[in-house]
């Protein structure tokens, strides 16, 4: 065989090598496919049915719905089986949404907020979806709105649809405009959801974020399932608001030298912002007065993010039993078992709980200075056997409260309100029992 023949032949046996490989990959790239995103109308249909998906996209949000509710999209099963599902995300400024419980009986109303919402809700809807899925999130800024708004998601997806200053038209929604964020949902885990437009601590603080749960293909153990997102206000924050910048060289040279003149530059410059009010799911001390009910040996899954600003930091403190906790939602595996998570801004992870004793355990942040402006609440939790139940506990119990309870706003020109804890259950069934001879 001559050289130009052996030449040929052992081109031959490369290409017949290449199309072999080509061909043994096709397989095994059908079974990752049909692992993730594509799979049959009855295996959707059921595994939504198991994750609590709502039956209808317009359940009105508020503490009590938020915890249970889960948005799992228009969901449509395209020809070659992959799930696609719809949101659809419209962003409104300016509306009045209460963060705080009124009392009627010191004719004392609800804290009305000036909110940006998703939805018209603090937090928005929670999203939900499977690994694989096809996603497609519109969001819509109102015409009557004053400023642009964009959706910046926690997860893996194409930089165009990132929905930073940064993305082109992903990233700033001008009013009476929309913008549609295509991507495959990934990987598992919780991942929030918020606005990214500048300046971002306001638009955060008005309220326009939420929870977006990708679950994994193999569902989890099946749990009674709660969302918990920790918030607070900072109630003197306007768009107008100064924003936190660099100092200018002339600025820099002048605190570098020191004294009166250098501390008067530094103290001109746009300070760090704080809360008045802190939350768990939106009003302050809601579910002091609202306990979450529970039972007694059923196992709890709580998606759990702290979308706290200007605190470095909060704090979920569970009483009378422990969690396992999974940094993130992203592991099988729980990283430890605790009564309490530290979370910065933006962190989140899933607690998996189960009580066996009954009675009334607190859920707050350990820093007082949350937890006593808003950031607490009670678990109910009952003996199924016995079948106990507790009634709402009425907001409207007249009881002197500590000085350290109460924190002063400026409103209304200068006219102090008083945001006050609510008279908790266990209290008023101290009141309640008869004087100790």
């Amino acid at each position: 065989m001559n050289t130009k023949s052996s030449k040929l032949l052992a081109s031959i046996v490369l290409l017949l090598s290449v199309f072999s490989i080509m061909i043994a990959t096709v397989p095994s790239l059908g079974l990752a496919q049909a692992k993730l995103g594509v799979h049959s109308a009855s295996f959707v249909k059921k595994y939504d049915i198991e994750k609590n998906c709502a039956t209808d996209q317009h359940t009105p949000l508020n503490p009590q719905t938020y915890l249970t509710h889960f948005s799992c999209g228009h969901v449509t099963q395209l020809d070659n089986g992959t799930t696609l599902r719809k949101f659809a995300m419209i962003v409104h400024e300016d509306i009045k949404v209460p963060v705080t419980l009124g009392n009627p009986s010191t004719h004392t109303p609800a804290i009305m907020f000036n909110a940006w919402t998703y939805n018209g809700s603090i937090p928005g809807p929670t999203m939900r979806m499977t690994e694989g899925d096809h996603v497609s999130v519109t969001v819509i800024n109102l015409k009557t709105n004053k400023f642009p708004h964009s959706l910046h998601m926690h997860s893996v997806h194409p930089g165009d649809v990132d929905g930073t200053m940064f993305s082109n038209q992903s990233g700033t929604i001008v009013p009476g405009h929309s913008f549609t964020y295509n991507f495959v949902a990934g990987p598992t885990g919780l991942w929030p959801y918020h606005c990214h437009m500048m300046p971002i601590a306001v638009h955060l603080n008005k309220g326009l974020y939420g929870h977006m749960i990708i679950d994994p293909v193999k569902p989890r153990p099946q749990m009674v399932e709660l969302n918990m997102i920790m918030n607070g206000y900072d109630l003197t924050l306007q768009p107008n608001s100064d924003e936190l910048r660099l100092p200018t060289v002339q600025e820099a040279d002048a605190m570098m030298k020191g004294g009166e003149d250098g501390q008067n530059v530094s103290e001109s410059l746009p300070q760090e912002h704080d809360n008045q009010i802190y939350s768990l799911n939106g009003v302050a001390f809601y579910y002091d007065t609202h306990p979450i009910a529970m039972k007694m040996g059923t196992p709890y899954r709580v998606y759990l993010t702290n979308m706290l600003d200007f605190d470095f930091q909060n704090t979920f403190h569970l009483h009378g039993q422990v969690f396992q906790y999974y940094p993130s939602g992203t592991s099988k595996t729980p990283m430890e078992t605790n009564d309490l998570v530290s979370l910065g801004q933006g962190d989140r992870g899933i607690m998996e709980l189960k009580y066996d004793k009954p009675g009334l355990f607190m859920i707050h942040s350990h820093f007082e200075s949350q937890s006593g402006r808003g950031w607490e609440g009670l678990l109910h939790v009952s003996n199924p056997d016995t079948m106990m139940t507790m009634q709402p506990v009425a907001t409207s119990i007249q009881t002197p409260v500590k000085s350290d309870h109460i924190t002063g706003i400026n409103h209304n020109g200068d006219q102090p309100l008083s945001i006050a804890r609510p008279v908790p259950p266990w209290l008023l069934a101290l009141r309640s029992l008869p004087p100790s001879s």
